[in-house]
């Protein structure tokens, strides 16, 4: 961890004056998109409504329904994410899950997007596909409205549906859980570290400030990411995110492997994981440096993102909520994450993980 502190300083330097010249609206590799939060509900208190989550590895639907306050999920239901290579494609997978009664459907989309309002319904542009998820007839277009045109044709059912991605969704869930306990103007940040990675804020007038962090380009790249991303769905685009996300790092594995003249591979980076804690050998070794060298680039972010939060107040402390399985399974990822920002900042940092967190900020862009 220690002998490559250096290269996580180049990156914290690097992200953090991203972060200082986005938010004076100088042109970056960052989105740094602000999605307004409305304060007006698309569905009464007491009614029912559906939230969908698509994009990372699992796909999940949820009836929810607000009383005296608070979110109560009433049904939940799991299933695999195909590949979602057009619109047809994901629109049949939601009317796959779409409830006969909904009326209102709140979706979590793990896209990128430009923000979009549609009078009190927040949506989005889509700007490309990730992973292995093309969806190019989708690319430019906003997607709740495509999604309520084709429910109706296909079902002739009226859905009104707001989109926001999964950054934007766990931001909600980190600003009502704290709101829940009484606590408010806390300082809010979120990252998503599992198949996909990005950061977002809460910025001072609590829009939520969507990142896309995982475009950072202004680093040293590894040996094997040209070949990770010309292998990708979207070849330049989310270099930061090919190095360290949960979608790509077993392709790094694959590549330094065989660079090697080991006969090993493994397909998926949960495989990755138990590699680096099962194998004492060279294979092993490779496997535990990916995910140690991970957790450092994720943390220099995270260090960068605090500096600039709160940089006007050092009694205050960043709460991050961090959602996805390469942070809290991935082979010792929390515990280098956090050993490297002791190293990378002197602000407090309190992290957390939410329970249900996608289905329950989601169902905040209902009211």
């Amino acid at each position: 961890m220690l002998e490559n502190l250096g290269f996580f300083q180049e990156i914290k330097s690097a992200f953090y004056d991203e972060l200082v010249n986005a938010s004076h609206g100088q042109k970056t590799n960052l989105l740094y998109a602000k999605n307004p939060i409305s304060e007006q509900s698309l569905a009464e208190s007491g009614t029912p409504f559906q939230v969908i989550v698509v994009g990372g590895t699992n796909f999940i639907s949820a009836t929810v329904v607000r009383k005296n306050g608070r979110l109560e999920i009433l049904k939940t239901t799991k299933d695999v994410t195909p590949i979602l290579d057009s619109k047809e494609t994901l629109v049949n997978l939601i009317i796959k899950h779409l409830e006969p009664e909904t009326r209102v459907l709140a979706l979590n989309f793990a896209f990128p997007m430009n923000v979009v309002t549609r009078g009190n319904i927040l949506d989005g542009e889509l700007i490309n596909g990730t992973k292995e998820h093309g969806l190019s007839d989708l690319v430019g277009k906003t997607i709740g409205l495509e999604i309520e045109k084709e429910i109706f044709l296909k079902l002739n059912q009226t859905v009104s549906v707001a989109v926001c991605n999964d950054t934007v969704s766990l931001g909600l869930a980190g600003l009502d859980n704290l709101e829940s306990h009484g606590h408010k103007n806390e300082v809010v940040a979120v990252g998503i570290v599992g198949t996909g990675y990005n950061f977002g804020f809460f910025d001072s007038s609590k829009s939520f400030i969507n990142l896309e962090s995982g475009n950072l380009s202004n680093f040293k790249a590894s040996s094997t990411l040209s070949e990770v991303d010309k292998n990708s769905s979207n070849p330049t685009r989310n270099l930061f995110e090919k190095e360290v996300a949960g979608a790509y790092l077993w392709q790094h594995f694959n590549l330094l492997s065989a660079q090697n003249g080991l006969n090993k591979t493994v397909s998926d980076s949960v495989k990755l994981s138990d590699l680096a804690l099962s194998d004492k050998s060279q294979p092993g070794n490779i496997a535990r440096e990916l995910f140690v060298k991970a957790a450092g680039m994720v943390a220099a972010q995270i260090a960068a993102l605090a500096d600039f939060m709160i940089e006007s107040d050092p009694n205050q402390k960043l709460n991050l909520f961090i959602e996805g399985s390469v942070f809290w399974k991935g082979f010792e990822f929390e515990k280098n994450v956090k050993l490297a920002l002791k190293e990378l900042t002197d602000k407090e940092i309190e992290i957390r993980e939410i329970q249900d967190s996608a289905i329950l900020g989601t169902a905040r862009l209902v009211g």
